[in-house]
């Protein structure tokens, strides 16, 4: 897990996700708003069965690219606190995919650098998705080339 000053840590895991592993914590009494994202596998994609996901990544790679949008995330809004899990290797329909958190004084902050945060993992950080389905398999590319 990457950690930067108790401001943001980042994990890749083959770990299977458990929300009640993340959201336990007991509250500061600075920020008013905790927005979670959890990214959850669907079980259907382009009107066909997903039995399974298998997610590979280049981890250090996917760690500095992680950074680097946190760090937009600190220079464009007041947030205190990012959390993000991403899973790897095999999920399963109605499995967690990602736990995302973001924490900060005002819920808009949060709700803004959140969305922020999924829009900008999708374009840059190399995690790539194969999908499996009863009649074969695609890896899946969500970048999008601006």
């Amino acid at each position: 897990m990457s950690e930067s000053k108790n401001k943001y840590q980042i994990k890749l895991t083959n770990e299977k996700l458990e929300l009640n592993n993340f959201t336990n914590e007991e509250f500061g009494t600075s920020d008013g708003s905790e927005v979670i994202f959890l990214g959850i596998t669907r079980d259907n994609n382009f009107d066909r069965n997903v039995s399974k996901l298998f997610y590979e990544s280049y981890e250090d790679m996917a760690i500095i690219e992680i950074e680097k949008i946190i760090n937009k995330i600190f220079n464009n809004w007041e947030i205190s606190f990012i959390r993000v899990i991403h899973r790897l290797g095999e999920v399963f329909p109605s499995e967690l995919s990602m736990i995302l958190t973001v924490k900060s004084r005002h819920r808009k902050e949060s709700f803004e650098a959140s969305q922020f945060f999924v829009d900008e993992l999708k374009k840059t950080v190399p995690i790539w998705k194969k999908e499996f389905f009863e009649d074969g398999t695609v890896w899946i590319n969500d970048k999008i080339v601006e």
